[in-house]
């Protein structure tokens, strides 16, 4: 005989999980997947590397972060032939533009690190050839559900062009 809860007490809960989540907003579903502490991560490298490279930091924040996965998500459903086209002219995409400058996107993709090399030793490296996707195991599933969060906005997207073409 299993033991656990019975479907009645299952569908009250998932009710309950339900209404609260009819106030949600698209940003709360999507920090429901992506933990805060991920793009902390990320800044915080990011801004070393650049530190390292240029003696400078970027003093990039996790919002920058956040809204530079957003572009990148975004530039990638919609595809244009060059990345500058969505800041300029005619092809300019004002939500794009609006929520990063060129320059400043281009400055973060050239410098944007997710694991810290200096964090690990050289014997480790030595040791471990693949010391780096161990070292970003929680890199390696934000991007696994980036991934799969890219998916299911582009099949999104597909389906609404398609049934918009058929009426």
């Amino acid at each position: 005989m299993l033991v656990g809860p019975t479907p009645a007490a299952d569908s009250n809960e998932d009710r309950d999980k339900l209404e609260h989540r009819r106030e949600w907003g698209k940003v709360d579903y999507f920090e429901q997947y992506i933990d805060e502490n991920i793009f902390e991560h990320i800044c915080d490298s990011t801004n070393r590397r650049s530190v390292k490279y240029t003696g400078k930091s970027l003093n990039c924040s996790i919002a920058e972060i956040k809204n530079f996965f957003g572009i990148a998500l975004l530039t990638g459903c919609l595809n244009f032939p060059q990345i500058r086209m969505y800041w300029s002219g005619v092809t300019r995409v004002p939500h794009i533009s609006t929520a990063m400058p060129r320059d400043r996107f281009f400055k973060i993709r050239s410098n944007l690190k997710v694991v810290d090399d200096d964090a690990v030793s050289t014997s480790s490296k030595e040791a471990d050839r693949l010391w780096k996707a161990m070292e970003g195991k929680a890199s390696s599933r934000f991007f696994f559900k980036i991934s799969a969060l890219y998916k299911s906005f582009t099949y999104l997207l597909t389906y609404l062009s398609q049934s918009s073409q058929r009426r």
